[in-house]
């Protein structure tokens, strides 16, 4: 046997490295990933992945720089890093004005704006001046090509110069209502930060707080005074009311107002139904007795079933009644209708005894003894 010696080559393996990655506009880039295909076992091939420089949406080119592969023969494929855009949302704010006046700016919220980044341009409104909704659209309002932008909409609405009253009634309340609240009035209780709020549109709204509060919890000065005022004037404390102003312009906070300074408001009262009077021999007249700062004053009376008033101050009031008997009073103007036909009756009797005479007789025509 004759045996001849030889070599053995082992060549390189074929392999491969693909890589392509991408990231969202404004987020850190990733690591680089890629796809290694071929290799045996364990073994691992040697590169490095950069990419291009750069940060606006496109492509950049990913570079497979390789190391020292003594058992591969690897092929590339760089590949791409993509960098797509960012979604940024625009909503735009309700505006509104009342009719001639100015309109406010047009303004907005937006969310995904990455940092340093801002919008150009403007909103914008339908046309129009006449009293209604127009919408609030996008207009110049954009972004750079690096975002994609959601937009909505709002409404401009142009509105009466109108202040809005309301009463706001406790359970154990009796039912009432405001006026006199015009503009004028309104104006005097405003600051001036809150009247150039109401020329732009925002709601001005001036309301009535009625509370029932029982006997017990009254301040024991204001309960003593009204009961002092209404023993004085024969009448009886039917219930006590607290009463408060307040006035709430757009989104803000309620603001109670204790005295609005002369700027009378009319308030009417409806009497509670146990209160009212049921017999018919009684004549009831209710009054309303406020108690403002140590100081009592009857503001209003009425026998029908509402009280009328007019009031620029704002804390504890009382509902009285006085009731008179019908039937008494009738009699009484009995009397006094006998007395003073009697009295009468004395004067023409004295008349004719002083004044007719018959010259021919001896004695008179009435005689009187």
């Amino acid at each position: 046997m004759v045996v001849t010696n030889a070599k053995l080559t082992i060549g390189k393996k074929a392999a491969s490295v693909t890589a392509a990655d991408s990231k969202i506009y404004g987020e850190n880039d990733p690591m680089l990933t890629d796809t290694v295909s071929g290799t045996v076992g364990s073994n691992a091939i040697n590169y490095m992945l950069t990419r291009s420089e750069g940060e606006n949406v496109g492509e950049y080119v990913i570079t497979v720089s390789l190391g020292d592969n003594p058992k591969y023969d690897v092929t590339v494929d760089g590949g791409a890093f993509t960098i797509t855009a960012k979604t940024v949302t625009i909503k735009a704010n309700d505006q509104r004005k009342t009719v001639c006046a100015v309109d406010p700016e047009l303004t907005y919220s937006v969310e995904g704006l990455a940092e340093g980044d801002t919008l150009t341009g403007a909103l914008t409104r339908e046309a129009g001046e006449d009293m209604g909704t127009y919408s609030i659209t996008q207009g110049t309002l954009a972004a750079s090509g690096n975002y994609v932008i959601i937009f909505t909409g709002a409404t401009f609405t142009i509105c009466e110069n109108k202040v809005e009253t309301d009463v706001n009634i406790d359970e154990d309340a009796p039912e009432m209502k405001i006026e006199n609240i015009s503009e004028e009035a309104a104006g005097a209780l405003l600051t001036e930060e809150e009247k150039e709020a109401f020329k732009k549109g925002e709601e001005v709204k001036i309301y009535l707080e009625v509370i029932a509060v029982d006997q017990e919890i009254v301040p024991k000065t204001g309960k003593e005074e009204v009961e002092k005022t209404a023993k004085k004037s024969g009448m009886k404390v039917g219930m006590y009311i607290d009463m408060s102003l307040l006035k709430q312009v757009g989104s803000n906070d309620a603001v109670a107002i204790h005295d609005t300074d002369g700027n009378m408001v009319k308030v009417t009262i409806t009497v509670p139904e146990n209160l009212r009077n049921t017999n018919p021999n009684i004549k009831r007249t209710f009054y309303v007795v406020r108690v403002h700062d140590g100081k009592t004053e009857i503001l209003g009376q009425s026998t029908g079933d509402s009280v009328s008033f007019e009031t620029d101050k704002y804390s504890t009031y009382s509902l009285t009644y006085k009731d008179v008997n019908e039937s008494s009073l009738i009699w009484l103007r009995i009397v006094i209708a006998v007395v003073i036909v009697a009295a009468a009756g004395v004067g023409v009797f004295f008349f004719i005894k002083k004044k007719i005479v018959c010259p021919p007789f001896k004695y008179s025509v009435l005689q009187i003894t």
